[in-house]
Formats: C-alpha cells, sequence, structure tokens
C-alpha cells in the first residue's frame, strides 16, 4: 500500500505543473465590477484569497523546515511553490487594477501555525495535512464563488484551470493522510 502511494505521489508532482501562469492579469474589469462593488470590496475579496494563501504559504515552509516523511515534504515542496505562485499573480493582479493588497493571515491561521509548531513527529504530518486540506477547500470556495459572480470567459478559463490541479492536490494531502497514523 504505502509503495503504491508513493508511486502516486511522485506521479502528481511530476505531472501537474510547477509554475503554470493562472492568467490573473488577463482577467477583465467585469470580474472585479461585476455587481459594481466599491474598490474597497474587490480589495478585500483580494485580501481574503491573499490570507488564504499566505496560509497555505506558511504551512509548506513550515513542513519543510521539519524532519517529517519524505512524502510529506515532497508534497509541502510542491504546495510552496504553486502558492508562491498564486501570490506573485494576485499582487499582480491588485496592482493592475491600482487596489491596495495585502498579505496578512487571518487571525484563527496565525493561532493554527502557533499551535502546528508545537507539534512534533506523525502529530504534526497529521495536523499539518489537516490544515493543508482545508486551506485548498477553503480557496477552491472563494475561485468558484467568484466565477459564479461573473459571465467573465477569463475567470471561467481561470477557474477550469486551477481548480483541477487543487483538487489534486488536496487528493493527494488526503491519500497521504490514510497512512499516516
Amino acid at each position: 500500500m504505502r509503495a503504491s502511494y508513493i508511486n502516486l505521489l511522485i506521479l502528481y508532482i511530476l505531472l501537474t505543473p510547477a509554475g503554470y501562469s493562472m492568467g490573473f492579469t488577463g482577467i477583465d474589469a467585469a470580474f472585479l465590477n461585476s455587481g459594481s462593488p466599491a474598490d474597497s470590496s474587490r480589495s478585500e475579496y483580494l485580501d481574503e484569497l491573499a490570507a488564504i494563501n499566505k496560509m497555505g504559504i506558511q504551512l509548506a515552509l513550515l513542513a519543510r523546515g521539519r524532519p517529517v516523511r519524505q512524502e510529506v515534504k515532497m508534497l509541502a515542496n510542491k504546495s510552496l511553490q504553486y502558492h508562491r505562485k498564486i501570490g506573485q499573480e494576485l499582487r499582480q493582479l491588485a496592482q493592475s487594477k491600482r487596489l491596495a493588497y495585502q498579505e496578512k493571515m487571518l487571525d484563527d491561521d496565525k493561532d493554527a501555525i502557533g499551535k502546528l509548531f508545537r507539534l512534533k513527529g506523525a502529530l504534526f504530518e497529521r495536523t499539518f495535512l489537516n490544515l493543508a486540506s482545508e486551506n485548498q477547500r477553503k480557496l477552491l470556495v472563494l475561485y468558484k464563488k467568484a466565477a459564479e459572480k461573473t459571465d467573465d470567459q477569463e475567470l471561467m478559463k481561470f477557474v477550469t484551470t486551477v481548480s483541477p490541479e487543487l483538487e489534486a492536490h488536496n487528493a493527494a494531502v488526503k491519500m497521504l493522510r490514510t497512512t499516516i497514523k
């Protein structure tokens, strides 16, 4: 069982693009102006995405710096690449729309990172994987929510591009969770 999982994880890491462009900069104003929210609302939406993304970065950095199983470390490395790319694209989007942009973690996420920092061994790994899965779920919900509020074809393309990798990442996290007792 463990050997086949490791092969699946390696396959996932090799087949998913590490630095593909998500095309944020191609999203036109129709997305950000749908429903005519104020600039502060648009900025808040970007800030929420950035906060969730920042949590993903912090989780990955923490796991990379710990003596964890190789599979967990590989997953953390892949996650770090992905979340850094999202962060870069979010900054570019905010700049192109001349919106304020912050990369602040949510207070609950800061608390979760603090608790995770104090854990060791299998308990650290299980908690890391649970938090990573929840983080991916939050991102998927926000992207799908944005896609539902617009007729922007570029945004729809973005969601269909980003969702499969997020779902694959989340599936890898869930599968890895079953091997760590």
